[in-house]
């Protein structure tokens, strides 16, 4: 096996270090990727889905189901909103034996939830309160 001069080793280590570069520069990209689709929003799933519901046992009410799936984009709360609206259109339309839309006043916040509604996607398809008896 013949010697090797210093300056072969040293230039032997220095083309190591420089592929050592190379493959590093690599490496890190790569793994800007993957960091990158791991903190990225993930699209909304069937197991993220929002369920509205009415008892449809007392005094042979019509029943009231509302199911919603985020669409692609649209944040948790942007579904709410929509399953919402959907919810109270078919409770006013289906009104319980006693002519109201629910069981018990809504309280306060119908009208702040309305306000969120109208301001957020424009829509006021939503029905009045039921008068107070």
């Amino acid at each position: 096996m013949a010697r090797l001069s210093l300056s072969d080793i040293a230039q032997m280590l220095m083309d190591q270090a420089e592929e050592d570069r190379k493959e590093r520069k690599l490496l890190m990209g790569a793994l800007s990727e993957v960091v990158a689709s791991l903190t990225a929003p993930r699209p909304a799933t069937a197991a993220q889905r929002i369920v509205l519901s009415r008892s449809k046992l007392a005094d042979k009410a019509t029943g009231v189901d509302v199911e919603v799936v985020p669409q692609d984009g649209e944040s948790l709360t942007a579904a709410a909103l929509r399953a919402a609206e959907v919810f109270e259109g078919l409770a006013g339309r289906y009104p319980l034996p006693t002519g109201t839309a629910h069981a018990a006043e809504l309280g306060d916040r119908l009208d702040s939830w309305r306000q969120t509604l109208d301001q957020g996607n424009g829509l006021s398809l939503v029905p009045d309160p039921e008068p107070a008896s």
